[in-house]
């Protein structure tokens, strides 16, 4: 009898472990969303709300050619966004001589709403070399892999190939995620 209540305790247990896995969202950087190292970045547009390029569609993946990019798709403007936003802008500020090149994509299906809000990001922050872009739809460009529930994805590019990833969950761009991707961001710049 005593055996018979070992196995079903340590079927309660196994149960438990899976559910627990189902249920609980993974790490951040166990996430998948977008590319992921060693592919090819595709060209995509995106509308430039406050960049050299202010108010026209462009392709920033394809005016950057082969450089090293630091690209963020998110789904909302937070404060987590606005201070990796900051921290890209001086890393790219700090690494002209290599063009380091980053751009924030506000994944949307309201432009009208979205816009202001990125005028006012730059504005209070004074984000002068990132540019701050919309793409039209909350699921991100087609071949880009954009998980959806994901709120941030991050992803690095240097001479056309993926050298880095991170998918971030909703409420989890941390202070520990944004100091990962800014110091990705100056050794991919080297």
């Amino acid at each position: 009898m005593q055996e018979n209540v070992f196995i079903s305790s340590r079927r309660a247990r196994w149960a438990t472990l899976v559910l627990w896995t189902l249920v609980v969202p993974a790490a951040a950087d166990e996430l998948p969303s977008g590319l992921q190292p060693g592919a090819a970045p595709p060209p995509f547009q995106v509308y430039d709300v406050t960049g050299r390029h202010k108010g026209k569609h462009l392709c920033y993946r394809c005016l950057h050619g082969s450089r090293p990019v630091v690209a963020v798709f998110a789904r909302k403007v937070t404060p987590q966004l606005t201070t990796l936003a900051k921290q890209l802008d001086k890393e790219v500020a700090a690494n002209k001589k290599v063009h380091l090149q980053a751009f924030v994509v506000l994944l949307t299906d309201d432009f009208d709403s979205a816009e202001p809000q990125l005028v006012e990001l730059k504005q209070k922050h004074k984000i002068e070399h990132v540019p701050l872009t919309l793409f039209d739809g909350d699921e991100g460009p087609a071949d880009y892999n954009i998980t959806e529930g994901v709120e941030t994805t991050v992803i690095m590019w240097r001479r056309n190939t993926v050298r880095f990833n991170r998918a971030i969950a909703v409420g989890q761009l941390d202070k520990k995620n944004i100091v990962t991707i800014i110091e990705r961001a100056g050794r991919l710049a080297k």
